[in-house]
């Protein structure tokens, strides 16, 4: 399930507040070379985090929702770099999880950004299990939870769009 609209940038707003309308964490799915993934608990953590990367320049930022009543299993791994291709780096992380839900925005200019909100199904969490089973069992997820979650998300990216 997923969706993908264009929104204007004082809108991103309404979204992280829609994520933390629940108790959740939100991470970075991809931390900074060399750096641990950055975790967030709240609305303004997480949206000084989003103008902070903004104003440096950054045009896309991945983050991986967990809400601790889906239940589930949260990997944190770490990637292994050549540091001859990443200015010196040699390892980042990454979170994972089957039922994360994903939030991508991908600044398009001053005005607009892309906003993308994205969660596996159980179908396919189940079909792809035996190719990462550092991610456990997609059993451990409540899948009516994730899923109505990332209803209620979509639903709020539809309305800012």
């Amino acid at each position: 399930m997923q969706r993908s609209e264009l929104i204007g940038q004082d809108k991103i707003e309404l979204l992280v507040n829609a994520i933390f309308a629940g108790q959740s964490t939100v991470y970075e799915s991809y931390s900074k070379y060399g750096s641990d993934t950055s975790i967030f608990y709240d609305t303004s953590s997480l949206n000084t985090y989003i103008e902070t990367e903004k104003k440096k320049g950054e045009r896309f930022i991945h983050l991986a929702i967990h809400y601790p009543e889906t239940n589930g299993f949260v990997h944190k791994g770490k990637i292994n770099l050549n540091p001859a291709k990443c200015t010196g780096a040699n390892h980042k992380y990454q979170t994972n999880g089957w039922g994360l839900i994903h939030f991508q925005i991908d600044f398009k200019g001053s005005e607009t950004s892309e906003c993308r909100i994205a969660v596996n199904s159980e179908k396919r969490a189940v079909a792809w299990s035996d190719t990462y089973p550092d991610l456990r069992s997609p059993t451990l997820w409540d899948w009516k939870l994730v899923e109505k979650n990332a209803r209620r998300l979509i639903r709020v990216l539809r309305k800012c769009a």
